[in-house]
């Protein structure tokens, strides 16, 4: 329209009226462009500082659980935490050889809960009944104790996806540690020893039997002893499997106890850890050995069923001979039970509570010793119960830091018990506190603690728990791709808007040409 009215205007000069009104009109078309980039320009400015400053996850740390309490953002943060060595953090570490060099020279990685054949173990601070769980004792650390747990243990909704800091230390051991509370991960329980040299090139090897207890530790009578075999190599072939056999043998006799066995386990690095996790009880006192036997096929791999691929363990009595007391664990039998004394329920375990309801918490430490053992100690971690009820019986103990509900030190005569109550009171209304990422097990709508027993206690979620959706990290809503597509359809506008515009401005010029100089 444009090219066709400037075109005939010389010929037919009454068209000059028809120019006035378009040139109106495209006056008020550049105006209304000149808005639309305007607002691009402004929802450019939003998406830009969305990219910047990206949104963050609620609720994201457990002081409780987390070795770092929050843990950090990038890895000067984490070596800064190990270097000020921050809630013993630096001690963790040296557990397992691993120095602040090490976590300077670690890469960010991306994990999921299942790699490396779901055999992934994380480390906590307190104890949740979890797959695979089972203590970690260290010097001068979160009062000489930690927990190892399966990391997909956690998976509530599906397979969980972590950022981490992968390493190894000077003994070629991995560990991860994760960003979002600086929980240690390792590929299968860590060897209490450094591994043996690896083999020459292209033999296998077995090389780790791992045992929840010590090597040569005296266990009670009726407990349980978890195995996991470790077989190595150079130059692995692809798709090379092993297989591993286990055998439990009354070193008296020889008999064979127990057996147990696993087939088709890869390589991951040079190294094959067996997914699964064999457990054996000692239901008979004597002196016990444990046997690893690696197969390659048909073929018995060097190093097993030797080395460190047999553990020791003795069975003791029931501490009926017992003259003298060297290990306190050894004799105390712990357990613990609750009551809804709400609802009247004598076993609260696996029950639903409801607001306001009373659970009474009974604690029991049983010596089964003919001797006395003096001043035990009966502490209970509650920090899990008081996400979601208060405490209103103490029943003589204290709430001391870390949320350890202690009592002062007791003896306990030959054979007896010692019991300990305390009752709690279901918050009413229920916290709607979204579960911790770094520690699922944080406001979960259940009320779970260990005393020797596990005992969980669920909770009925209100509307807004009924709806949340735990994540290890928010959803990728694409602010970088929407960041391009803005740029271009500005762009797009920008261009109409100059068009407009020019379009304007020459409209006027022949207005005004066409006034001062009577016409063409």
């Amino acid at each position: 329209m444009f090219k066709k009215l400037l075109s005939n205007l010389p010929f037919n000069p009454s068209l000059i009226n028809q120019v006035s009104f378009y040139a109106k009109r495209v006056h008020n078309e550049s105006t209304v462009r000149k808005t639309g980039l305007i607002m691009l320009v402004l929802a450019m400015f939003v998406q830009l500082f969305a990219v910047i400053s990206p949104p963050q996850a609620s609720v994201s740390a457990s002081p409780d659980n987390d070795l770092i309490n929050g843990g950090f953002a990038n890895r000067d943060q984490a070596v800064l935490h190990c270097l000020n060595n921050n809630e013993d953090y630096i001690k963790i570490l040296a557990h397992y050889n691993i120095t602040c060099t090490d976590v300077a020279n670690a890469a960010t990685v991306t994990l999921r809960s299942t790699d490396y054949n779901r055999n992934l173990y994380s480390m906590g601070r307190k104890p949740y009944g979890l797959a695979g769980e089972q203590p970690v004792n260290i010097e001068g650390a979160n009062g000489g104790r930690t927990w190892l747990r399966y990391l997909w243990g956690w998976d509530k909704n599906g397979v969980s996806t972590y950022q981490a800091l992968s390493g190894t230390n000077k003994d070629g051991l991995r560990f991860f540690i994760l960003y979002n509370c600086g929980n240690l991960v390792f590929i299968g329980i860590p060897p209490v020893n450094p591994p043996p040299p690896p083999p020459p090139p292209t033999e296998l090897s077995c090389t780790n039997l791992g045992m929840s207890v010590t090597d040569g530790s005296r266990v009670r009578l009726g407990s349980k002893v978890s195995l996991r075999g470790q077989a190595s190599g150079k130059n692995i072939r692809f798709g090379q499997t092993v297989s591993m056999s286990y055998e439990y043998v009354n070193t008296a006799n020889g008999k064979v106890v127990g057996k147990a066995s696993t087939g088709t386990i890869g390589f991951v690095n040079g190294v094959a850890n067996d997914p699964a996790s064999h457990v054996f009880t000692a239901n008979t006192a004597g002196q016990y050995v444990f046997k690893l036997t690696v197969y390659d096929g048909s073929k018995v791999v060097k190093g097993s069923a030797a080395g460190d691929c047999v553990k020791r363990i003795t069975v003791q009595k029931a501490c009926d001979e017992s003259s003298s007391i060297k290990n306190i664990d050894e004799c105390i039998d712990i357990h613990k039970k609750a009551r809804n004394i709400t609802q009247n329920i004598a076993d609260a375990n696996g029950t639903t509570a409801k607001p306001g309801d009373v659970i009474e918490y009974t604690l029991i430490a049983e010596n089964t010793a003919n001797v006395e053992i003096p001043k035990f100690v009966v502490q209970e971690n509650v920090s899990d119960i008081l996400d979601y009820a208060d405490i209103t019986d103490f029943g003589g103990g204290k709430l001391t830091k870390g949320n350890l509900l202690t009592w002062p030190a007791t003896s306990i005569k030959a054979k007896s018990k010692l019991t300990k109550v305390f009752k709690v009171k279901v918050k009413n209304p229920l916290p709607s506190t979204p579960r911790s990422t770094s520690d699922p097990g944080h406001f979960d709508m259940t009320m779970t603690n260990v005393y020797g027993d596990t005992v969980t206690i669920k909770l009925p979620p209100p509307i807004t728990k009924q709806t949340e959706i735990v994540t290890q990290s928010l959803p990728n809503t694409g602010p970088g791709e929407t960041l391009a597509a803005g740029f271009g359809v500005t762009a797009i506008v920008g261009y109409f808007f100059a068009r407009s515009r020019l379009m304007a401005k020459e409209l006027d010029v022949v207005r005004k040409e066409y006034t001062t100089s009577g016409g063409y």
